[in-house]
């Protein structure tokens, strides 16, 4: 069987000879809600945060900032509709000149999958493509 990805510590990587459009198709076929950060007002930390916010419905008092991030996303269960969620990054985009906040960002998609995972049996995974 052809691997779609390889994964580590819920960031996927995709493998060679596969695109975005297979693992979205592997992960939609078990019931993920797919959530695509490709917008170019993701290449600014306060664009990609409003993409976050609007996107995934985060509170109206969210922070905008890394702790705020790390925060909602540890509560993706307050609104119930989804125990599986897989969020896809355009590299080239998202965050393009910022690679400090790139690494802060992957360190909390990480720590976020983790917490719900052992807390809320929420499967949180993420890729960048």
């Amino acid at each position: 069987m052809d691997l779609v990805f390889t994964e580590k510590d819920d960031l996927l990587k995709i493998s060679p000879g596969k695109t975005i459009e297979d693992v979205g198709r592997f992960f939609n076929s078990l019931k993920y809600s797919i959530i695509i950060f490709e917008s170019e007002k993701c290449k600014t930390k306060k664009g990609l945060l409003l993409e976050f916010k609007e996107k995934l419905r985060f509170p109206g008092d969210f922070g905008f900032n890394w702790d705020a991030l790390e925060d909602s996303l540890r509560n993706l269960d307050y609104d119930g509709q989804s125990k599986k969620y897989l969020l896809s990054f355009k590299d080239s985009v998202v965050l393009a000149e910022d690679v400090e906040g790139k690494e802060i960002l992957k360190d909390i998609l990480k720590s976020a999958s983790s917490f719900l995972k052992e807390k809320h049996d929420i499967d949180l995974k993420s890729v960048f493509f």
